[in-house]
């Protein structure tokens, strides 16, 4: 095989740094590889060991919220992602109990796993030094630093993707037999994570038909066992959604897709991923996805470049006609960093360059770590858009006030009690997770897209008879009048701030309404 025949380039004692501790006689040969590997394998516990402990120290967002609600609704599939995030937060708050730490363990997990994966990737292609720098830049990048802490699909997927590139190297560069059965159970886990997953179908194609060792795998029956598995594992999601007209396909594909052709969002896709991963690793990214390209001839070169442009080439175009999210094109980067690491080392980088690259991506990545745990540092306002801003930062407050707040109130009738919000997914899952007891909590009004998995939950639901305590976040002028016809009787509104540094940041009107009469139209 091509990775077997082709040792990886060392230039030698002179030119080869290595990592805290080694010796200059120690850095070629077997020495060399195994210290870089426990040096890497140090670092990654300690990632690991820092982002289980930070991921305790700050409270949940409203869309890690939104997948822990659906722990608590298990089912097949969900009209906004496939279900893999759901039963894998059911599985460890059910087994470990329920905090912050334990809904953001998955996520904790699955960036450890996917970047264990990907040096043990860089190693059998380029050698653990190669390795340790690729991956080793590749982790301190604010993409990772985020992705590995809160509790969203893209750990899954980023975990799974990069299983999927592992294995489908050991099948065809090392015609490992076993390895197309591994590679279709990680798509199907992809899949199962997130749909974006279906850009494996062409990232491995890619592959197969590109390369000679590719093309003589076509001829047996491995890639064809591998997409089996991949579909039978990604099954009930499917089942779930051919059950629901396909709300899951037809809520993500096309989504905010206009006719017009406009180069705004490509530019905003661009300038976020300078912020993402630091402008000069993100100028070598696309450095390494040509460099990809001119070395086809090599087999590594070709695996390494199809998983990382297929997902970065798909969402430049998808954005030439609808905003794209800075964290979409993200999987992409796992193996385009391996390239960029093995082909750079190879002109050795001055030390100017690697200072620019590493220099802007630890000082983002400590503010991400940092700014939660202390908002106030940031005294200034800015916006670009309702993403993009300075006003998110008001979300950042003690919602364990708000919760304090709700709980007197629900534990006067207790077993009984529901929450009900307007239409906010956000507040709806705060309201719950932070109100001792965490009460079932449903929404007014159809969400407007994320959250609609709140209508199936009202539907299913029989709380006729039940009480209320109605969470008005004030953005919707007459929330009170239009609730009150479905309950026998409303309290006068309870009023609640939340506060920082003096600053009133959210308010809400808290009412106990009793005797459900039920949800208007069911």
């Amino acid at each position: 095989m091509i990775a077997d025949r082709i040792p990886p380039k060392s230039s030698g004692p002179r030119d080869s740094p290595a990592p805290p501790g080694a010796r200059r006689e120690e850095l070629r040969g077997p020495e060399a590889e195994r210290r870089y590997a426990l040096w890497f394998a140090a670092i990654l516990a300690s990632s690991f060991v820092f982002r289980l402990l930070y991921s305790g120290w700050v409270e949940l967002t409203g869309d890690e919220l939104m997948h822990w609600q659906w722990s608590r609704h298990l089912a097949l599939g969900y009209p906004e992602h496939p279900p893999l995030i759901a039963w894998s937060i059911a599985a460890i708050t059910r087994a470990f109990g329920t905090s912050e730490r334990t809904v953001r363990l998955v996520s904790v997990v699955a960036m450890t796993v996917a970047l264990g994966v990907a040096f043990r990737l860089a190693r059998e292609l380029y050698g653990a030094r190669a390795a340790f720098y690729c991956v080793g830049a590749l982790l301190i990048t604010p993409i990772a630093a985020a992705g590995g802490v809160l509790a969203t699909t893209d750990a899954l997927l980023t975990c799974f993707w990069t299983l999927t590139a592992y294995t489908v190297k050991k099948a065809v560069l090392d015609g490992r037999t076993w390895a197309w059965p591994a590679a279709g159970l990680a798509a199907g886990l992809a899949l199962l994570s997130k749909l974006p997953a279906i850009l494996l179908v062409p990232a491995v194609a890619l592959v197969l038909v590109a390369t000679a060792e590719g093309r003589s795998q076509l001829r047996r029956a491995g890639p064809y066992v591998a997409a089996l598995l991949a579909v039978l594992v990604f099954l009930p999601d499917l089942i779930w959604n051919s059950r629901h007209g396909w709300v899951t396909l037809l809520m993500r594909v096309g989504y905010k897709v206009s006719p017009q052709f406009t180069l705004r969002p490509l530019g905003e896709l661009f300038a976020m991923q300078l912020v993402a991963v630091s402008p000069v690793f993100f100028a070598g990214f696309l450095w390494a996805l040509v460099a990809c390209w001119r070395r086809r001839s090599d087999a590594r070169a070709v695996l390494l470049g199809s998983f990382a442009a297929v997902p970065f080439l798909f969402y430049a175009a998808y954005s030439l006609h609808a905003a794209v999210d800075n964290h979409w094109p993200a999987v992409g980067y796992m193996t385009g960093f391996v390239a960029l690491g093995a082909f750079a080392l190879e002109r050795r980088p001055s030390r100017a360059v690697v200072i620019a690259a590493v220099a802007p991506c630890l000082v983002i990545t400590g503010l991400l770590y940092l700014v939660p745990l202390r908002p106030s540092l940031i005294a200034f306002s800015w916006s670009y858009s309702k993403k993009f801003g300075t006003s998110r930062l008001n979300d950042i407050v003690d919602w364990k006030e708000l919760g304090a707040a709700i709980a007197p109130l629900v534990e006067r009738d207790p077993g009984r009690t529901f929450l009900l919000c307007h239409d906010g997914y956000s507040i709806a899952g705060l309201a719950s997770f932070y109100t001792r007891g965490r009460p079932p909590v449903f929404l007014w009004q159809p969400a407007p897209r994320n959250g609609a998995a709140y209508d199936t939950w009202k539907a299913e639901s029989d709380l006729r008879g039940w009480s209320a305590v109605i969470v008005d976040d004030r953005w919707h002028a007459g929330f009170f009048d239009a609730v009150r016809p479905s309950f026998e009787s409303l309290s006068p509104p309870i009023h609640v701030t939340l506060e920082r540094d003096g600053r009133i940041l959210r308010e809400f009107d808290l009412a106990v309404a009793t005797g459900f009469r039920g949800f208007p139209g069911r």
